[in-house]
């Protein structure tokens, strides 16, 4: 049986995400492969972490695109929510771009990085415009903290906390609403 390299990608993402300093001996074998076949496709831990980033970047730049969130004629509130929806499933991805350090030189990945970033504030700063989201607060920090969000409740359903049809509306719900009493 051939095993796809999106299927060694996501593997991959789910382990490294779960403890970032396996070896890709712990890959190859979570992916039910051989050491000596993911080496065939990435010789070197830095290859394998590369291509897992261009990956992960690549499923959220097709999930903005679908959601619609860059049209600034859709409710902002109402695409933000259909992109978690999207992002409930690269979670794993999501967390690893979020907290994979080792990656930071690569000029490539940073802007790619930022123009998600960047996607995503615009989206909150239509939100506040429109009285939907606080403009008390910072954009940029309503913006990272929707990220946590979704790797948060993306985890959640990961350890069976919560269902996975509750994920993106507990997202929506603390982002827009917080967590204190009304």
């Amino acid at each position: 049986m051939t095993v796809s390299t999106d299927a060694i990608l996501e593997t991959a993402t789910r382990v490294l995400a779960a403890s970032p300093t396996a070896t890709l001996a712990d890959v190859a074998r979570a992916a039910g492969i051989s050491r000596t076949t993911l080496f065939m496709r990435f010789a070197t831990r830095d290859e394998l972490l590369l291509a897992l980033a261009v990956d992960a970047i690549d499923h959220i730049d097709a999930a903005i695109l679908a959601a619609g969130i860059t049209d600034a004629s859709h409710d902002p509130v109402v695409a933000l929510a259909d992109l978690t929806a999207s992002m409930m499933p690269l979670g794993a991805r999501l967390g690893y771009l979020l907290r994979e350090r080792s990656l930071d030189d690569n000029e490539e990945l940073r802007e790619r990085w930022a123009q998600i970033d960047r996607t995503i504030t615009d989206a909150v700063r239509r939100a506040q415009a429109a009285d939907r989201v606080r403009a008390d607060l910072p954009a940029l920090w309503v913006a990272d903290a929707w990220f946590w969000l979704v790797v948060a409740a993306w985890e959640a359903v990961e350890a069976g906390r919560i269902a996975p049809v509750d994920g993106p509306r507990l997202v929506i719900t603390t982002l827009l609403d917080g967590t204190g009493s009304r």
